[in-house]
């Protein structure tokens, strides 16, 4: 299982892009299915935002905990889920729907599973403590997040540097959506 596990997580991005390929092809979207799923996709993007805001993969200094990281593990993972299902709901096509959640769910199960071994070995005790807190991908809303032992501040350079092509992506297969429903409602 464990080999099953970096095999996802190491070919996901290419994965998720065969799937995104196979969703276009099956898409047939209306303006009130773009309309509903611009909502999630907004969410998606705003989650990604602010998660990418503070998480510093160039130290290994620390654990991250702030911001989006005091409620769910994963904030990175549970925004992309948000973006998918709105794709997916834009679409208007209910068995890719099915198909992304199981898919999504192998994928980051296997993703979320190795890297947690990983960050177990690099940050031992720190990490378990905070995992034993937080939650791995639903978040908790709790009015008292665990609180850092550091502050670090939120960083438009992290978010612009990894988020740059992710939004070249949603715009693309965002304004593919709205030539797909021209073409098929005009």
């Amino acid at each position: 299982m464990e080999k099953f596990n970096k095999w996802i997580g190491h070919y996901r991005t290419f994965l998720s892009f065969c799937l995104a390929v196979l969703f276009l092809f099956l898409a047939r979207p209306t303006p009130i299915s773009i309309g509903l799923g611009i909502v999630f996709v907004f969410l998606g993007v705003v989650l990604r935002i602010w998660a990418s805001g503070y998480l510093n993969k160039d130290t290994h200094d620390y654990v991250t905990v702030f911001g989006p990281y005091a409620y769910t593990r994963n904030p990175l993972y549970l925004g992309n889920f948000f973006l998918g299902l709105g794709f997916i709901v834009m679409g208007s096509h209910w068995f890719p729907l099915f198909l992304y959640f199981v898919l999504f769910f192998v994928i980051y199960r296997s993703t979320i599973l190795d890297e947690e071994k990983l960050l177990t070995g690099m940050f031992g005790n720190p990490y378990l403590e905070y995992r034993s807190k937080v939650p791995r991908f639903f978040p908790h809303f709790k009015l008292n997040p665990p609180a850092p032992s550091l502050t670090v501040p939120f960083s438009w350079n992290q978010v612009t540097r990894r988020e740059i092509r992710a939004w070249f992506g949603i715009a693309v297969i965002l304004a593919y959506l709205i030539y797909k429903a021209r073409v098929f409602n005009p």
